[in-house]
């Protein structure tokens, strides 16, 4: 939900990784990064948490921009028209054969 492997690379402010992506990144304790539509910090990492929202209260213009980027995502991927599409697809795959 917070970022798409498919995009470009995103910015990653702790882990200085050049943006490759936070499937390659190695977070330790008390680091977090940047991500398209939020913050990342390892599970159950609260001094990183804390650090990830701090830096946002620091940077609204970044929270905006996520907040942008958040909702063009869920109005992409998770509108009521692609919910219906899923549905009937389900339905469809559960009916016998000759009943398609």
């Amino acid at each position: 939900l917070i970022s798409d492997f498919a995009r470009p690379p995103r910015l990653s402010e702790q882990t200085r990784d050049g943006g490759q992506g936070f499937r390659n990144s190695k977070l330790t304790e008390g680091e977090f990064e940047i991500c398209e539509r939020g913050v990342l910090v390892r599970k159950g990492d609260v001094q990183g948490f804390v650090k990830g929202l701090t830096y946002l209260l620091e940077h609204p213009e970044k929270v905006r921009e996520m907040g942008r980027r958040g909702q063009e995502y869920v109005l992409r991927n998770h509108n009521v028209e692609r919910l219906v599409t899923d549905m009937d697809k389900l339905y469809q795959s559960l009916l016998p054969a000759g009943d398609k």
